[in-house]
């Protein structure tokens, strides 16, 4: 039974030919312990099944509303959700994903006990069948983060990092949405937008258990071959420094994302030459990488700073040194 007590959370489920997955999506939202929820599930266009499903899980569960859309994209799609949503907060679950019974509950209770207007969990990652991956990184312990504090977590490990800048794995007070929407005809959306949110909340309370199972498709951008679009990735870290700088973060913090930059863009590079898929845009992004990481090399410590000095003046004899190193 729902408690008209407890606010109502938006939980926003943007599908796109997920037929495989969405039934037990939809199962693990319908079955939260936290019951006044709205699901706003919004269908970017789906050519398979996913649409006959969603319609006989609102069948089952009159919480769920439908949005039919236009394939135009995972961003247009979550601010649909975000447009028409009642909630006071506002969760996100991807549709090949699932939840704990009782994960909104758990942030909800974080967000009230804290005074944080954002919260968020530990979560696994799965291959396409459902099976675990082994934890190769520990989860911080359950905290409140400052501002400088979980910026300088999301860089600490790669792990982090995503923890860290994904949508799907908090709850937010709906209020930090007001004036931000996730930016269309970009990949990697969460990434462009995750800063601007923090930094309205001020704080982000995180629960060390793992209540998000992440599903590794085939098909994600981050684990399928290499595209150029992957760029937006590392142009979202370049924007997010230049708002660090605007917005007065601390010196250390600033040039801890700049050496970080430094390294992201050059694997990325590597990536794209090992691909083989360069184009004309490859000497494009090259220039883009130079311009964005020469004033950073400064700061990097000995071995990353000649790496990236070679990779300024050098690119061909640093890819050349990759090559040999791999061999």
């Amino acid at each position: 039974m729902c408690n008209s007590k407890q606010p109502l959370i938006s939980i926003i489920v943007c599908v796109y030919n997920t037929e495989k997955y969405i039934a037990k999506c939809l199962k693990s939202i319908c079955a939260q312990t936290y019951a006044n929820i709205e699901i706003i599930v919004v269908n970017d266009g789906s050519t398979d099944k996913t649409a006959m499903i969603i319609n006989e899980w609102q069948e089952k569960d009159e919480r769920i509303v439908l949005v039919q859309q236009e394939n135009k994209g995972l961003a247009v799609a979550r601010n649909v959700g975000l447009d028409i949503s009642r909630g006071e907060y506002i969760g996100f679950v991807d549709a090949d994903d699932y939840i704990e019974k009782d994960m909104f509950q758990i942030l909800y209770d974080a967000i009230l006990q804290s005074d944080c207007m954002l919260s968020m969990c530990a979560y696994r990652i799965m291959d396409t069948n459902g099976k675990l991956f082994p934890k190769n990184i520990e989860n911080p312990k359950s905290q409140i983060y400052d501002v400088e504090k979980f910026f300088f977590t999301a860089i600490a490990d790669r792990m982090y990092y995503g923890m860290c800048v994904c949508a799907w794995n908090k709850l937010y007070k709906k209020s930090l949405f007001d004036g931000l929407r996730y930016p269309i005809e970009k990949l990697y959306e969460d990434n462009w937008m995750i800063h601007k949110l923090i930094y309205k909340a001020k704080s982000v309370v995180f629960i060390d258990k793992e209540l998000y199972y992440y599903r590794r498709t085939d098909n994600s951008i981050m684990h399928c071959a290499f595209s150029l679009k992957r760029f937006d990735n590392y142009f979202a870290q370049v924007e997010r420094i230049a708002f660090f700088e605007k917005n007065h973060a601390s010196r250390n913090l600033i040039d801890a994302w700049k050496v970080d930059c430094v390294k992201f863009g050059i694997s990325y590079w590597f990536q794209m030459k090992d691909s083989k898929c360069a184009t004309k845009e490859e000497k494009e992004y090259y220039t883009a990488v130079k311009n964005s990481i020469q004033d950073f090399v400064k700061l990097c410590p000995i071995p990353l700073r000649m790496k990236g000095i070679i990779f300024l003046k050098m690119p061909h004899l640093f890819f050349l040194l990759h090559c040999a190193k791999q061999n």
